[in-house]
Formats: C-alpha cells, structure tokens, sequence
C-alpha cells in the first residue's frame, strides 16, 4: 500500500476539515489554509533575511510552515495551535518527510513558551476579533477600532521572537494602508526593522479578494537596514521604510 505523501496528509486533512466547517464556519474560524508552495516561499524569505536557528510557528495548524522549514534545512522546530487534530497531522507528515517538532496544543497569545525563540513563520488567522480588556491590556497598541487577529499575531510574533531574531507572516497587505492600523504600524516599526514586504497576490480559494503579503521584521535591537519590496519574485524598490509609513491612511 502506497503511503500518503506529507504534503498530501496535510493537503487530505485540510480539505476535510473545510468540508466540515463550510464556509460560514471556515471564515467565523479565521481558517485560510497556506498552500506548500506559498508556506515555502515565506520560508525562503526569511532564510534571505537571516532567519536561522529555532523556528516556532504558533499558528501551526496541520503543519505546512513547519514541513516546508524543515524541507529548508531547519532542524529545530515548535508549533503550537488550537486544534490537537491538526497537531496529530502535522506530528504524523513531518515523520513522513523524516523531521520532527515540538508540538503544544494551546493558545499561542497566552501560552507562555520557554524563552524567546529564533525565528517565527506562520500564517496567522484572519478577521475581526472583540476588543477585550485582556487583549488590549496585552497589546495597547490596537486600541481605538476594529482589531484584526492577524494584527495581534503581528506583535504576538514580537513577543516571541528574541532581539535580532526574524518575524515572517503571511498577511494581508491592507496593515500596510488601512487607517485603523495606523497604530499597529508605528508599533511595528517601534519594535522591529521591516526587511521585506513581498506581495504573494490572492493564494486562498477560500478567501479569493484577500491579497496577501509575506512580511519579514527584525525585532530591535537590530542594523538598519534597507526594505526589500518584491511582487513574487520581481524586485520592485529595495528602500528604506518610507517617512509617514506609520501614519498612512487609505
């Protein structure tokens, strides 16, 4: 008996798992699985940007960042995500592709992991979320409007990340130009260096209007660097973070 290729024990779960929601269910979940092709380019971007060392995805799912940073050569993977399911996937394809990782089950904005880690890669969830007055004693910037989830991953990820460390997220561009994330920018470049923003297009047949970025942050301290801008694999500007940026408005 042929066995189950681990990006098709992924691939096989993941579409399973979106029959059983439906799409009311899948979006009120903020669930937009990543494509191995796009969870590997967002891999890349951070080895480019000098991610090394121990990578931790907290938004882990069924595994798709995790296999395609082990596929890269890491050797030191964490995940954390809410669904033990998805972990038992995710356990199970790693073995198939010959890795393994650390794997939590849990709430990845109140778990409280041993230490600051290397390098974050994930593909956090989407959508709004109630304010809380947990969420925005923990994350102050985000007060003032609707918050977004990825938004609060973006500085989750912050958090996580030990100084120097890379950040590497598959968002949606709209942090970049919405004026209800203006705080959550300044907060951004407050915290980080932002080494690239790479527009990855429209990746989700579940989500088909969303247009996504990988975006990579260095956090502080860290070299001043230059922004390396890209549209797939087109270099557009390698600039600095632009004066205003953080103030941008739609």
């Amino acid at each position: 008996m042929t066995r189950a290729s681990p990006d098709a024990l992924i691939v096989n779960f993941e579409a399973e798992r979106a029959r059983a929601l439906g799409h009311d269910g899948r979006r009120g979940a903020a669930i937009y699985y990543t494509p191995p092709e796009v969870a590997a380019q967002v891999v890349r971007l951070a080895q480019e940007q000098g991610a090394a060392g121990v990578v931790l995805d907290p938004c882990a799912g069924a595994g798709a960042f995790l296999l395609a940073a082990a596929r890269a050569g890491f050797s030191q993977l964490r995940g954390i995500d809410l669904d033990q399911q998805a972990l038992k996937v995710a356990r199970k394809a790693l073995k198939a592709a010959g890795a393994s990782a650390r794997l939590r089950c849990g709430d990845s904005l109140r778990l409280r992991p041993r230490g600051p880690v290397d390098c974050v890669i994930s593909n956090p969830p989407y959508g709004h979320v109630p304010a809380s007055a947990k969420l925005l004693e923990d994350f102050p910037a985000l007060r003032g409007g609707e918050i977004d989830r990825y938004a609060v991953f973006i500085l989750r990820a912050l958090q996580l990340v030990r100084p120097g460390g890379v950040a590497a997220l598959l968002v949606p561009d709209t942090w970049m130009f919405l004026a209800r994330a203006g705080r959550l920018r300044e907060e951004v470049l407050r915290l980080a260096e932002l080494a690239a923003a790479v527009d990855l297009g429209k990746p989700f047949a579940a989500a088909k209007d969303t247009r996504v970025q990988a975006v990579v942050l260095v956090r502080k301290p860290a070299a001043a660097r230059a922004t390396l801008i890209r549209r797939g694999a087109t270099v557009l500007s390698p600039a600095p973070v632009l004066a205003g940026f953080a103030a941008a408005s739609c």
